[in-house]
């Protein structure tokens, strides 16, 4: 094991261990950056240049790797998904001692940063890893971190190409499936069009992280659901903000949620091939003349590991579409998903009893 090894795993201690204070959990997230930036040779600087620099897929953005990169400094998301992807290996080893794991990840970025830290944890012959990537230049980087690290013998192929037409060639079954590949309330990637591709490569008994993304519609005053947004710990108190939300929004209840077994328990609208059919929530008669549609996601990375709309992370932030419909007391609306190009939740009235 070679320093840098050594320095990511000492990391990936202090990320996993449940007594870990914030401070502890975001430094360790920003060494963490550092490090992967340094054996790399990626500029921080780029980020500034690249951020509008996506590429527009079938199945929605595909964030260029200087952006990709920085997604570990979403500290939430980073210590959430690899104690739950953690748990999840170790549960799956424990299930078949002396049969190695059959893992793909898709959507690794330069650094591979929800698996890479876990990886030395492990012997050779537990894990056997295949990942995805787009963009050549993040696939290039993510080689060069895994050459310095020493962890080239636990990954077999490594795939250029887009997750939502993978078509697995090698028809290999696997035990573990990662893609995070999302934004809050499901938009602009296509995080949804992976896991409906990607989850016909499971095993029967196999494991999709995250296991599930539910989303929720509610009702809120725009000037608050702008104060909440700007929503900054520890300016704010956790309970301050829990006592706002519940004192100034109407909850629609669930309209989405996304799992491996999604796939086959949706529908298509009529006449399209990317248009998934939603339900029809009713607007009551108790609003405000100032409210909005919005919505909330919350993450089950696996079973006991979640992240919700009250912690600070960009995944699970409320957001809200400026230009959606203007709502009225009684209206219905079947919220419609677009997992296009441009995906989003796309609510439609309905003009009679139709559902």
């Amino acid at each position: 094991m070679n320093d840098n090894t050594h320095n990511l795993k000492y990391l990936t201690s202090i990320i996993l261990d449940n007594n870990s204070a914030f401070g502890m959990l975001q430094s360790a997230c920003n060494q963490m950056y550092m490090l992967f930036e340094s054996i790399s040779k990626i500029s921080r600087r780029r980020i500034f240049t690249h951020v509008k620099q996506s590429t527009v897929l079938q199945s929605g953005d595909t964030l260029p790797p200087q952006v990709a990169g920085s997604c570990i400094f979403d500290y939430i998301r980073t210590v959430k998904f690899l104690r739950g992807i953690k748990k999840t290996i170790d549960a799956k080893l424990d299930k078949t001692p002396g049969q190695p794991l059959r893992i793909l990840y898709a959507g690794t970025g330069p650094f591979g940063s929800i698996l890479t830290p876990l990886v030395p944890n492990y012997k050779e012959h537990q894990l056997k890893i295949d990942t995805i990537e787009y963009h050549e230049e993040s696939l290039n980087f993510f080689k060069t971190v895994i050459k310095e690290l020493s962890l080239q013998s636990f990954y077999s192929n490594n795939f250029l190409c887009d997750a939502s037409q993978f078509t697995n060639e090698n028809k290999t079954q696997y035990d573990i499936i990662i893609a995070e590949c999302m934004q809050a309330a499901l938009r602009s990637e296509g995080q949804t069009a992976i896991t409906f591709n990607l989850s016909k490569f499971l095993k029967d008994d196999g494991a999709f992280i995250p296991g599930n993304i539910r989303i929720s519609a509610l009702l809120l005053d725009k000037p608050e659901l702008m104060s909440i947004k700007a929503y900054e710990p520890p300016k704010i108190s956790r309970e301050d903000l829990l006592n706002r939300l519940s004192s100034k929004r109407i909850e629609l209840g669930e309209i989405f949620s996304l799992s491996k077994n999604s796939r086959d328990e949706m529908n298509l609208v009529g006449g399209s091939s990317e248009i998934l059919q939603g339900v029809v929530k009713t607007i009551p008669n108790e609003i405000s003349q100032n409210m909005v549609i919005a919505y909330s996601t919350l993450i089950e990375v696996t079973k006991g590991i979640a992240i919700t709309g009250y912690e600070p992370c960009a995944l699970t932030a409320l957001h809200y579409e400026p230009e959606e419909i203007h709502i009225a007391p009684g209206m219905k609306i079947r919220f419609d998903y677009n997992m296009g190009r441009k995906p989003k939740f796309e609510p439609v009235v309905l003009k009679d009893d139709r559902t």
